[in-house]
Order: C-alpha cells, then sequence, then structure tokens
C-alpha cells in the first residue's frame, strides 16, 4: 500500500490522477527505469487535503525469467515514486524486499 496526502492548493474544486511507479532492484536483466504499478483518481475540495492510498499488489512487483522459465520477485531495494505522469514525480521512497 503505498499512501500519501494530497493537498489542493487552488481555489476551486478539482480533480487529481495519481499515479505510483516503481523501480525494481538491479537483477543484471534489462529493465525499464520506472513501470507503472497503481493509479487513482481523487477528487479534492478546494484548499482541502485528502489522504490517498493506492494498493500495490506483490504479484507487480515481479518479472518474468526465461532461465528459470518463472515469475520471479526480485531481492532488494524498490523504488517507489508517485506523480501526476512519469515526467512529473513529486514524492519518492524506497523500500527493502
Amino acid at each position: 500500500m503505498v499512501s500519501f496526502d494530497l493537498k489542493n492548493t487552488g481555489d476551486m474544486k478539482g480533480d487529481e490522477v495519481s499515479q505510483v511507479y516503481v523501480k525494481l532492484p538491479s537483477t543484471g536483466v534489462v529493465m525499464p527505469m520506472k513501470e507503472l504499478k497503481g493509479f487513482q483518481r481523487t477528487t479534492v475540495d478546494k484548499k482541502e487535503t485528502k489522504k490517498v492510498e493506492i494498493e500495490i499488489r506483490k504479484d507487480l512487483l515481479r518479472y518474468w525469467d526465461d532461465n528459470a522459465e518463472n515469475f520471479v520477485t526480485p531481492q532488494g531495494n524498490y523504488e517507489f515514486m508517485v506523480g501526476s505522469s512519469s515526467a512529473d514525480i513529486r514524492l519518492k521512497g524506497d523500500l527493502e524486499i
């Protein structure tokens, strides 16, 4: 579960689509720099702050290993990033698995 506070600093009610990207630990396998793993649209009244929670299932933190012919969940440091797009990351956090 990724949770964070979302604040509307404007004078009008608005929607924000929060996106969670994950960078898997280095495995020696060519992997994307980050992958979209979850998102949520939230309506926030003017000047309001809401707690947003986005579930990231464990099966989304794995990749297909051709040599093992199986899915693998790598051990190590995962970087979680939250933003309104992949180019607009506003929050980062690490988790050791």
